[in-house]
């Protein structure tokens, strides 16, 4: 698995990280209800986010949310859930 995102927009193109998935079915609540998330520890910056793909280029989830407490610790909405928000809006 790797984690792929271009932080800050800097120059030199994307960044490129292991992205190691740390647990799935993550259970997380949220103001408009309760998502079920893939924790990660790839990097999580709010307005910036980052795809877990395999190594063949599938994309497996989007990085969307993160525990202001704790570092390195991350969450992603799985692709599937991913593309069935974007077809409701």
């Amino acid at each position: 698995m790797i984690a792929i995102g271009n932080h800050f927009d800097l120059t030199g193109g994307p960044t490129i990280t292991a992205g190691i998935i740390s647990s799935l079915n993550r259970n997380i609540q949220f103001e408009n209800g309760i998502l079920e998330l893939i924790q990660t520890d790839a990097a999580i910056i709010q307005e910036i986010r980052v795809g877990l793909l395999y190594t063949s280029g599938e994309v497996v989830a989007i990085s969307t949310a993160k525990m202001p407490f704790a570092h390195g610790i991350g969450f992603a909405v799985p692709i599937n859930i991913a593309k069935s928000i974007m077809n409701d809006s």
